[in-house]
This record gives C-alpha cells, structure tokens and sequence, in this order.
C-alpha cells in the first residue's frame, strides 16, 4: 500500500512515522531526520495560499470536530494505456472500519478526452465535478478507511449526459454511486446503464489506493490535518522517487527544485481538515440515501425522478440516529462515578456532543444540563 504522509520535505511512510514516534519520541515540535528528507518545524508548514496570498493553515481533526476530506490532485502517470485520451472516470469511498457493508462510491470527475502525465487539481468552470471526498460537521468514526481509484474508457453520450445533469442537482456535491444500475444525488434518484455504469462495478481501474484515517487504533499513527499522498497499491513508489519527491505545501508533488512530478506512476493527493463548512450538510444525508437506495427505491421507466422525499426521510433517519446515540452517552455517564470516571466522562462528553451536532432539525436536538 503506497501512503505518504507530507512530513516537511520528506515522504514518510506510516510505518517510518510509526518507528520515530515509537522510538524517538517524535512529535511535530522539533527537527527529524527521515529517510527521504528532513522535518523542521520552523520551515514547514502545510497549508493553501488565500486570495492574498498568506498561507492558510489546516484546522486540526479528531473527534467531535468537523472533517473535511477533499481529493486535491489526481495524475494520470501512463494512463490510459492507448496513446490517444479516453475519458476517465474518478471516485471515491470512505467508510468506519465498524462497517461490513461496502461504502457507496462518490463521483468526484467524469472528464472527456484525458491523456497521459496529466495532472487535473481543479475542475473547469464549464466541466462538472467535485473534490469533495467526505464531510462530517461532527466526527464520531474513530477509524476509517477512505479509498481512491480511477480508470479510463469511451463512454456513451448518454451516460456522460445522464452524469452531467445530475452534477448540477447535487450543487457542488459528489453523486453516489449506489450501484451500476442507480445514482444518487443531492436532488434526483437516477438509472444509469452503458459504460459508466459498467466501470463503476469494475475491479481492474487503473489506478486504485486506500488511506486509513485513525484517530485512536493501537499500533496505528493518529492521523493529522494536512496532504497525503496515496499512489497505486499495485505500484508503489521506489526509494528513489521518495528521496526525491515531496508534496509541498500547495499540495503538489514536486522535486528539490519545485518542478513538478511528471513520471509514469498515477498518484493522488487528498487533504484533511477540520473547518466547518454549510455548503456541505447535505452530504451525509445524501451518502445515506445512497446506502439504502436499492432497498427501498426504485426508479420507474423515465429513468429519474425527485429524491426530496427520500432524503427528507433519511434526514430524520438520521437524525434519530444520532439522538438515539446522545441518549446512550447520556446514561453511560449518569451511571460513572463524577470523581473516579472523570477522564472517561469527558470523553463521553466529547462523544455525546458530537452526536448532537450532527442532528439537522432542532426538534430531535436533546437539552443537556
């Protein structure tokens, strides 16, 4: 598996990380050498440059804090194997290792005519599709695992447009992949078939890589806001390109001299970050749609129609989930000694108010003394 954590100017497997922090008591505060760089925390600093052009810093992640997961730079490498473009296909998936049952596929890009050594970092205004990978107002999954993959292919004008249209209802949101058969987005339940569909239930994409996103799993590195690099788990990098590579801090992959990445190997950079962000809270409720879209839904011959009933349902679904789970934290600490459990009620604290916030409607918020 090929995860890169951009630590300074180095390239810092989760196993390396692992071993300093183990062994060398390593924590973000003082210089470290790796293997395919150096760590300084007076120089290093991840982050996205504003309008003005001041850096502007990652908001830390954990539990109970919002989570933002947005895929920042896809490469092609030498993809597609035909040296004339095809259009590619890119998503994304993010689930609780809790979780049996497979995550939904989002769509993040569904591009015409892409050739090889291309790097696309951001969607055209005219074009549709999303970065957004995951969003959570309030984090309550301590361990997940979050997989890209992207492959190519001629698809049909029908498909592409059936894609296309969707984008627009979803405004700015991915479009879940229920199925081969069904796609779900932020306002319409659609049937898809031909060559979308088909690669979506294919398992040989070109490029195809899973990070895990731990923030409390023994033996595991707690996982930090900032860029990670994810290259193909069938097609690692070598020593070499690790020594000499490094994402720096626009996110980019680049060289010692700041030229950018221009091998044969596909690779995608993804960002966490814990701002909140409204544009998103249709997300989850969407996600959640999708899950149980073939169970309960089915699409007539027209091949659309409104999701507003079902995601209306789901929201309330949802909602008292989340006060089902409050309630549950709420009885765990009437039950704790105030004196002798007071670190374990504070985390439960932490753990019960993250449930509240991921409550939409008012109604099902609970009072909490």
């Amino acid at each position: 598996m090929g995860i890169y954590y951009a630590v300074g100017n180095a390239l810092v497997s989760d196993e390396e990380l692992r071993e300093k922090q183990t062994l060398q008591n390593f924590n973000f505060e003082s210089k470290m050498d790796f293997r395919s760089g150096q760590f300084d925390p007076k120089i290093a600093s991840m982050g996205l440059r504003d309008v003005a052009g001041e850096l502007v810093e990652f908001v830390e992640i954990g539990i109970g804090k919002p989570l933002i997961v947005e895929l920042r730079e896809v490469y092609t490498g030498k993809f597609p194997d035909t040296r004339r473009p095809k259009d590619m296909l890119v998503t994304s998936a993010m689930k609780s290792i809790a979780a049996y049952n497979g995550a939904p596929r989002a769509i993040n890009y569904l591009l015409k005519n892409i050739g090889r050594s291309t790097s696309i970092d951001v969607v055209p205004a005219p074009e549709n599709g999303t970065s957004l990978i995951f969003y959570s107002p309030a984090l309550m999954q301590y361990n997940s695992n979050i997989t890209v993959e992207f492959g190519f292919d001629e698809f049909d004008p029908g498909g592409f447009d059936i894609v296309s249209n969707l984008f627009q209802s979803a405004a700015g949101l991915p479009i879940f992949a229920a199925s081969s058969t069904f796609l779900m987005a932020a306002g319409a339940i659609t049937k898809i078939a031909g060559r979308v569909g088909s690669l979506l239930a294919d398992k040989t994409q070109q490029f195809a890589s899973t990070d895990q996103l731990y923030l409390l799993r023994a033996g595991q590195t707690v996982a930090r806001a900032g860029f990670i690099l994810m290259t193909d788990d069938r097609n690692d990098f070598n020593d070499w390109e690790k020594q000499n590579f490094s994402v720096n801090k626009l996110g980019k992959l680049v060289n010692q001299e700041g030229a950018p990445y221009k091998g044969d190997k596909p690779y995608a950079i993804i960002s966490y970050d814990g701002r909140e962000s409204d544009e998103y809270k249709k997300f989850t409720a969407t996600q959640a749609s999708a899950e149980l879209l073939e169970q309960f839904y089915s699409v007539n011959d027209r091949r659309q129609a409104s999701a507003d009933i079902l995601l209306d349902a789901l929201k309330l679904h949802n909602d008292l989930r989340f006060r089902d789970a409050a309630d549950e934290k709420t009885k765990e600490i009437a039950g704790l000694d105030k004196e002798k459990d007071k670190a374990k009620i504070e985390k439960l604290k932490v753990e019960r108010q993250a449930a509240v916030d991921n409550i939409t409607n008012d109604l099902f918020k609970p009072k909490i003394k």
